[in-house]
């Protein structure tokens, strides 16, 4: 079994490596290459037979190209390929090409970009209500600016790919999250048929094997051809648009020197290059009455896509969705600004979005009780969406009344009104920090939802699922799903409710692009939404075929937008989610009042994603699926800990500081202690009892981060507008009031 793509060394592979702008804007002038030993070679853009921009978003505003070609934009934007048999001889030889540049003026941060009119990608604006007449009669205006910076993202190897081009077939073996997409861009890359590139995802059991037969090698690896290609992949590792580029750049070097080529970045070269979570600016503006009570909000969302947009609309509509959080707000002005800046290109993270999106709302919406002298649950329950749960967007939540329950829930079981009282209370007797005898506290609370929202861009008719019951009655999953501790959970539920199969053994075929459907990339949300759908489908698909056909069985589902929904994207007359979860989380904290050193008391989590208890599914199949989502949920809470108070990523001359990564290893505290709470939301439909039947996964990113900055704040006395939150920037803030 091979778990890892820098594990694969087959023989006579050629390493591949990459030459890259150390300038952040400019045009190229020449390119010298020095004379290079037999075996070596040099790949430019010219050498590519088919688009030289990468197309897997294609309506996207600023395609990426695969080499630079004419400009560069962003310093580590790939200029040119190098492959050889000896990769200390590659390093060497790539220091002695010379490239000339002539340097153009950088926009390099987010504010700067604002102001130029051809960095500014797209505009967006959404009113509800008499916005001028409400702020015009306001007794009250509270204004504020939040911002969140790029953040690394950590997974378990480096950006890797191997290539080998036999002349026939190109076989691709990447640690993707998105092998059909690695497909479709190398195929409108080269010019190949999408039947003659084939993809694989470790694990791999037959990975060794498929090399030297793509190779043309006679040797036969040691492993059983006639056993299913089964692996348990290891997740989601923020590996799209980066897993592209690299399985891109490994099979044009494959295809131009006609030998199996192996690219592997370093940790440095995929700290520095690959990419980071969006950076998000959001201003807020709200008009109150005399009695604290709002009634106009406008909020301002700036995010910065980086040198180019990569899909980056798809996660900017979804920050404007959700801009003006979970509340009613009756007048609402919500714009927005998609910017490009010259530096690189920003990606996809867990949340997708939602993390940005919630930060400010939340922090806000804990400043607008301050005012108004509730605590923040009381505030938070008064001015809940409700008007059938549209939101101040226009977006419609079909399941709106969650918030309520996942707030109720977290709220008891924290004790969090005692605790915020009596900590509020010690903070107004202080004078000042060093009154504190012992520990300064805090609590904070954060509430957000999250859901798959249909559109055309983004449509989840394409995900399909294929399922096989075995003649020995185990059950075997084709798909490009990668969340298979959830697939597993919630298929060993189904089998023993609707086939009385409650032993079986139950399997996922590796991923392959020769053997799979295409179920679309692997995003946690889509995942956690689609995994119970599909296969509880494929199961009932099953048992309706059992007793009338012969085993094996085979079934394939897909997963089709419902009519109604599809009506009202067509004729674009409402951002419509098909399935929505909430989940609210409370933060305690302490802090050091001389060191400023963090301690976390403990994390309380509510979600309302999860329906157990009903009669189509027992106690026992039950606990499998709530234990594969909760594990899901402490990972999303470590993620949100990170998100708030990890190390930020750190920019110079419009590049990432090299040695920041010595220090950018996220949250690094105690692991506090974590509660997990699944509560029924009563409006979900009834059919869906039993499964994790909407996005639960990555949820709670986006609500721990705004409730443990809420609690640093109430134990420290001011107010952070900035993640991540650390002792430095605590006591920065300090020392300059």
């Amino acid at each position: 079994m091979i778990n890892f793509v820098s594990d694969i060394y087959p023989e006579g592979t050629l390493y591949g490596i990459t030459v890259r702008s150390p300038i952040s804007k400019g045009r190229i002038v020449s390119i010298k290459i020095p004379k290079l030993p037999k075996g070596y070679f040099v790949v430019s853009a010219d050498s590519i037979p088919g688009s030289r921009t990468i197309n897997t978003h294609p309506k996207t505003c600023i395609a990426r190209p695969w080499l630079a070609e004419g400009n560069v934009n962003y310093k580590g934007e790939a200029v040119l390929l190098m492959a050889g048999p000896d990769r200390n001889t590659l390093s060497y030889l790539s220091m002695k090409v010379s490239i000339k540049y002539k340097k153009e003026k950088a926009i390099l941060n987010t504010v700067n970009a604002e102001t130029v009119e051809e960095y500014l990608c797209r505009t967006a604006i959404r009113r509800r209500g008499n916005i001028d007449s409400a702020f015009k009669n306001a007794y009250q205006i509270v204004e504020e600016e939040y911002s969140t910076g790029a953040q690394r993202q950590f997974h378990e190897e480096p950006q890797a790919a191997v290539s080998v081009w036999n002349g026939t077939r190109l076989l691709i073996i990447s640690n993707t999250q998105d092998p059909f997409g690695v497909q479709l861009a190398v195929s409108e890359m080269l010019r190949l048929p999408k039947k003659k590139i084939r993809v694989l995802v470790p694990p791999v059991e037959r990975a060794e094997s498929e090399l030297l037969k793509y190779a043309g090698d006679e040797r036969e690896a040691e492993v059983n051809s006639n056993v299913e290609t089964i692996c348990f992949n290891p997740g989601f590792n923020g590996r799209l648009m980066d897993s592209v580029v690299v399985a891109g750049h490994s099979a044009l070097l494959s295809f131009v020197t006609g030998k199996p080529v192996r690219m592997v970045y370093s940790a440095e070269e995929d700290f520095m290059y690959a990419a980071k979570r969006y950076p998000v600016i959001a201003r807020y503006k709200t008009a109150l009455d005399e009695g604290g009570i709002p009634k106009a909000i406008k909020a301002e969302i700036v995010m910065d896509a980086g040198a180019y947009t990569d899909g980056a609309e798809e996660i900017f509509e979804r920050i404007l969705t959700m801009a003006a959080g979970s509340y009613g707000f009756p007048n609402a002005e919500i714009t927005g600004k998609l910017v490009k800046t010259d530096r690189i290109p920003f990606g996809v993270s867990v949340g997708s979005g939602t993390p940005q999106a919630f930060l400010g709302i939340e922090l806000h919406s804990a400043r607008l009780a301050e005012i108004s002298q509730l605590d923040p649950y009381i505030w938070k329950k008064k001015f809940l969406i409700e008007n059938k749960g549209i939101l101040p967007s226009g977006a419609r939540l079909p399941d709106y009344k969650g918030a309520e329950f996942v707030l109720d829930s977290v709220v008891e079981k924290s004790d969090f009104r005692r605790k915020y009282a009596a900590y509020e209370t010690l903070k107004k007797r202080r004078t000042a920090l060093s009154d504190t005898a012992g520990p300064l506290r805090g609590i904070g609370l954060g509430l957000c939802f999250q859901g798959m929202n249909n559109d055309k861009d983004n449509d989840p008719r394409k995900y399909s699922l294929r399922m096989k019951l075995a003649r020995d009655e185990n059950i075997i999953v084709y798909s490009t799903f990668q969340n298979l501790e959830l697939m597993r959970a919630v298929v060993l539920s189904a089998a023993g409710n609707k086939l009385g199969l409650k032993n079986v053994n139950v399997s996922a075929a590796g991923i392959d692009t020769d053997t799979v459907p295409d179920t679309g990339p692997a995003k946690p949300l889509i995942e956690s939404v689609l995994i119970p759908r599909l296969v509880n489908e494929c199961i009932s698909a099953v048992q309706k075929k059992r007793f009338n056909s012969p085993l094996p069985i085979e079934v394939k589902k897909v997963h089709r937008i419902p009519a109604v929904l599809k009506k009202q994207i067509d004729t674009k007359t409402a951002t419509t989610f098909s399935s929505v979860s909430w989940a609210a989380v409370v933060t305690e904290v302490e802090l050091d009042p001389l060191s400023f050193e963090v301690l976390i008391r403990g994390v309380w989590v509510a979600v309302d994603g999860f329906m157990g208890g009903g009669t189509d599914i027992s106690a026992g199949e039950n606990s499998r699926c709530i234990k594969a989502t909760e594990r899901g949920v402490r990972q999303d809470i470590v993620i949100g800990l990170n998100l708030a108070a990890g190390r930020g990523i750190k920019f110079e001359s419009g590049g990432i500081i090299e040695k920041n990564i010595i220090q950018n290893r996220g949250y690094m505290g105690i692991l506090p202690y974590i509660d997990i709470s699944f509560v029924k939301n009563e409006m979900h439909s009834e059919k869906n009892t039993g499964f994790v039947r909407t996005g639960v996964h990555g949820l709670s990113v986006a609500a721990v981060a705004p409730a443990y900055v809420s609690a640093v704040s109430q134990a420290t006395g001011f107010y952070p507008n900035h993640l991540p939150v650390t002792p430095l920037t605590i006591q920065e803030y300090l020392e300059s009031s």
